[in-house]
C-alpha cells in the first residue's frame, strides 16, 4: 500500500472512530442543548454515514480508471462535509457553558484533512503509461507507439486506398 492510499484510508478511520467517540463532556448533562456527549448521538450519525461513503469513494478514487477523477472529487467533498458538521457541533459546544469539547470532532476534522490531502494527491497523480505497441492512426494504417512517443512506423496498408 503506497503512501496516499494509508493516508486516506488512516484519514478514514480516524473520521469513523471520531464520530464514535465523545464531542462533548461537562458536569451536567449536555443534551438539552442539543448535543450529546457520545458521538452516536446526533450529528455522529451523519459523521458515520459520511465517512462510510467517503471510505467508498476514496477506495474508487485511487484506482486507475477513468472516473477516478470523478470518485477523488466526491471523497473531498464528503470529508468536508463531515469536517464541517464537526466544526458546526465544536462552535455550539463552546457556547455552553462548563461543557468542554471532546476527542470526536477534533479527530473527525484532522481525518478529513487526510482523506482531502490523499485524495488531492491522486488527482495530481500521473496517469500510467500506454503500453507500447500497434495502434490504429487516423490515416486507417497501424503505427507503432514506443512507449514514450509516435514512431515513423506504420503496418498495413490504408484502408480505402488502391493497392500499388
Amino acid at each position: 500500500m503506497n503512501g496516499r492510499r494509508l493516508l486516506g484510508y488512516g484519514g478514514i478511520c480516524a473520521i469513523l472512530l471520531g464520530s464514535i467517540l465523545p464531542w462533548a463532556s461537562g458536569p451536567f448533562g449536555i443534551s438539552a442543548s442539543g448535543i450529546g456527549n457520545g458521538g452516536t448521538v446526533g450529528d455522529g450519525v451523519i459523521t458515520v454515514i459520511l465517512g462510510i461513503l467517503a471510505a467508498a469513494t476514496f477506495a474508487a478514487g485511487t484506482r486507475d480508471t477513468a472516473a477516478h477523477r470523478g470518485w477523488s472529487i466526491t471523497a473531498i467533498v464528503l470529508a468536508v462535509l463531515a469536517a464541517v458538521v464537526a466544526g458546526v457541533d465544536t462552535a455550539r459546544i463552546f457556547s455552553v457553558p462548563l461543557v468542554s469539547i471532546g476527542i470526536g470532532p477534533p479527530l473527525i476534522v484532522l481525518g478529513a484533512l487526510a482523506v482531502v490531502v490523499a485524495s488531492v494527491q491522486a488527482l495530481s497523480a500521473p496517469s500510467p503509461p500506454v503500453p507500447a505497441g500497434w495502434y490504429p492512426d487516423p490515416q486507417g494504417t497501424m503505427r507503432w507507439w514506443d512507449g514514450l512517443q509516435w514512431t515513423s512506423d506504420t503496418s498495413g496498408p490504408r484502408r480505402g486506398a488502391p493497392p500499388v
